[in-house]
Parts: structure tokens; sequence; C-alpha cells
């Protein structure tokens, strides 16, 4: 049970750490695309800077799929069955310009 909880606390900084890169990684890309919609940047960086922000997503996503097994393995290790209402929502984040 003491590993759980620790497996727990650990998925819970992933999940820390990667929402700051997230939200940087959107930023780069709003004002990429401010300079592309200008004519100022090429078609090479915008698809960059969206693969960029793909990958942020998908650590972010990964780090809260982590947090919640560690969370099951934890519950289940203590003979819980639910999970806490505090758990974080498992939605990837807005992209900007409203695209999914």
């Amino acid at each position: 049970m003491n590993e759980g909880y620790r497996q727990l606390v650990a998925a819970r900084r992933g999940i820390e750490l990667s929402k700051p890169a997230v939200e940087q990684t959107r930023e780069a890309y709003r004002l990429l695309r401010a300079r592309a919609a200008k004519g100022d940047a090429t078609p090479a960086e915008v698809t960059e800077a969206e693969t960029s922000l793909t990958r942020a997503e998908q650590d972010y996503l990964n780090s809260t799929y982590d947090y919640l097994i560690a969370l099951a393995r934890l519950n289940f290790a203590m003979g819980l069955s639910s999970v806490p209402s505090d758990a974080p929502a498992a939605t990837p984040p807005d992209r900007p310009g409203g695209t999914p």
C-alpha cells in the first residue's frame, strides 16, 4: 500500500509538471499562428508548432491517466471501490481557435 501511495504522489507531480508545458506550447502556437496570418511563418513552422502542442497535450493526458491508474490501484489495495471527487478531470485542454 505504501508503494501505491508513492506512485500516486509521483503521478500527481507528473500532472503538475506537464501543465505549464501545455500552457507554454499553446502560447507559442498562438504567436506562430499570428505570424503565419501575416505571412511571416512557413508551413513547416506551423506544422512543427502543431506537433509540439499535440505532444505536450498528450504528455498531460498520459500524466492524468497515470494518476487515475495509481489512484485505482491504491483504492484496490485499501479495499475501496470508488474514486474520490477531487481526482483531476481526464479531458483534453482546449485548443486555440476552437479546434478539438
